[in-house]
């Protein structure tokens, strides 16, 4: 019996995770933690992205964010993330960005044709690809805040 609710709640928690609709040009995540303590934070959700095999290239304490190096996702995707750490309401809030990159491993050049990834609405499109690789990393990170609305999200 234990063990069918647990499968039920995991199944339900997936399917609320991947029906999270993001209005279209929404260019970055906000991601509530269970940490009170930015520092805390900061090192769980470098712990994760190592975990994930995702290269960290710089953690900065003072400025509170953490970058990624290029990550090769798919055949020519590229990808990089921004994490950025804020304490909210007593606990800590992450913002969560990225930039993409179509290219193969000839022409890559990790300083020259980086966008930001956005969520572009199109099916099947690249951007949207990237997308979906910055919400897969949202939800290792922590949980989605309800605050992605349009007012918040889409600049």
């Amino acid at each position: 019996m234990k063990r069918v609710i647990l499968l039920l709640c995991v199944i339900f928690s997936a399917i609320y995770a991947s029906g999270q609709s993001f209005d279209k040009n929404a260019d970055k995540i906000v991601i509530e933690t269970k940490y009170t303590n930015i520092d805390s934070a900061m090192v769980a959700s470098a712990n994760l992205l190592l975990d994930n095999k995702i290269v960290i290239d710089v953690i900065d304490y003072k400025v509170r964010y953490i970058t990624t190096k290029a990550c090769k996702e798919r055949i020519n995707l590229y990808h990089k993330l921004l994490l950025r750490f804020s304490e909210e309401k007593g606990f800590v809030t992450i913002i969560l960005s990225g930039q993409y990159m179509l290219a193969t491993a000839e022409t890559y050049d990790s300083s020259l044709g980086w966008d930001p990834i956005e969520n572009s609405g199109f099916k099947g499109s690249v951007l949207q690809q990237a997308w979906k690789l910055l919400v897969t990393n949202a939800n290792y990170l922590g949980t989605i805040s309800p605050l992605n609305e349009s007012s918040e999200i889409s600049k």
